[in-house]
């Protein structure tokens, strides 16, 4: 039965590693960075990789417990990290049953070449492997499941490398979506997290996404409305950091040109967000979420204590001038800072100090929920129409 499809069948699905070397667990790979291989869903051929005899069989198989309808998932693949997302609806609230957070970078050199490269295409896809295997791991029907790719996917020119493979991986098609439906996901998950806290804060809301290739702006009342304004823009740290930053620390010279440059790109939203309406600021994705976790120093990062934090202007300032001032060494060694990040929080600070300045705004309110969970809710909308 090795080179003959499974049948899908409404029941978790068993994955069998088989190692040369010890066995490893999916979150141990995770964690290590160590490489692994899983098939395609419903797949049963064995797969050789790299020359190693890595062997992954994945069998459908009756087993304790099937799907979960209440359970959905969304799959972010961003320019610089690829992400998941596993919540429950429960009496019409949601519940994280898991999030993972992987950099990957997928659009490395996209703002330059308008190509995916090989390795952003080979880490995206194992890191895939994985999130297939969580989903099976928690019983998410595939009907459940919503995949999406911004920035650098919208850029590339060789996207046909990444998407056939990425779909036969997770058994859904991955939406390339266009920067205004970014924004209003974003807007979605965002608003909906700030508008459940138990801390007041008061609408009309502007949510600002801060990512790898793209920023996104996007203007509304929330109480489960959909953003009436919003656009993108081509600023986000990849970007800035491949664009403007060569040296470490970067120079006046460079710091400079990249706030000029993130200026200019500031128009769209001058002409399209009414930032003067707004009573909050919501900022979201990693440069955001990042930074929070360095103000308050965090041995490792608490999405608890992350979530609702408010930013003044002159914090971040002070946070983006003191992290600019630093090599790659003294950045990576301050408690918050995400290993992985080292090398673009200097371009994601610079681009957020830069847009609060010129647009006005004094405080932010962070949001660790942003685009996945507004990705959640519109795969259960879509779900339940």
């Amino acid at each position: 039965t090795g080179h003959q499809n499974a049948e899908p069948i409404d029941a978790a699905l068993v994955m069998l590693r088989v190692w040369v070397d010890a066995p490893v667990s999916g979150d141990a790979a995770l964690a290590s960075g160590r490489r692994w291989v899983a098939p395609a869903p419903c797949s049963g051929d064995l797969q050789e990789t790299r020359g190693r005899r890595r062997v992954a069989v994945r069998k459908a198989m009756v087993v304790s417990a099937g799907k979960n309808p209440n359970r959905f998932a969304a799959i972010d693949n961003g320019t610089n990290s690829t992400r998941l997302l596993i919540a429950e609806r429960k009496e019409g609230k949601w519940e994280d049953v898991e999030r993972i957070n992987t950099i990957t970078r997928f659009g490395k050199g996209v703002a330059e070449t308008k190509m995916l490269s090989a390795g952003g295409i080979s880490a995206t896809l194992e890191t895939l492997q994985l999130y297939r295997m969580k989903l099976d791991e928690h019983g998410v029907p595939t009907s459940n499941v919503r995949a999406t790719a911004t920035a650098a996917a919208r850029e590339a020119t060789n996207r046909e490398d990444f998407f056939p493979r990425a779909t036969d991986i997770l058994g859904v098609d991955v939406e390339t979506i266009p920067g205004k439906e970014e924004a209003d996901l974003s807007f979605t998950g965002a608003v909906s997290a700030i508008e459940q806290s138990h801390t007041h804060h008061p609408a009309p809301y502007v949510v600002i996404d801060l990512g790898g290739g793209s920023t996104e702006f996007a203007y509304g009342v929330g109480q489960g409305a959909s953003s009436t304004a919003a656009v993108s823009i081509p600023v986000g740290c990849v970007r800035v950091t491949e664009m403007f930053i060569k040296s470490d620390p970067p120079t006046e010279e460079e710091l400079k040109a990249a706030e000029a440059y993130v200026e200019g790109q500031l128009k769209p939203v001058l002409q399209s967000i009414p930032i003067g309406e707004a009573s909050t600021f919501i900022g979201v994705a990693g440069t955001v979420v990042i930074l929070a976790a360095l103000e308050l120093a965090l041995p490792e990062y608490d999405r608890l204590r992350v979530q609702g934090h408010h930013m003044s202007y002159e914090t971040l300032r002070a946070l983006y001038k003191s992290l600019s001032s630093q090599d790659r060494e003294g950045r990576r060694i301050r408690p918050g800072m995400e290993d992985k990040r080292v090398d673009v929080i200097v371009g994601g600070a610079c681009a957020f100090c830069t847009l609060m300045r010129v647009l006005g705004i004094q405080s932010i309110i962070v949001s660790d929920a942003d685009i996945l969970d507004g990705s959640v809710m519109s795969q259960a909308a879509r779900r339940d129409a």
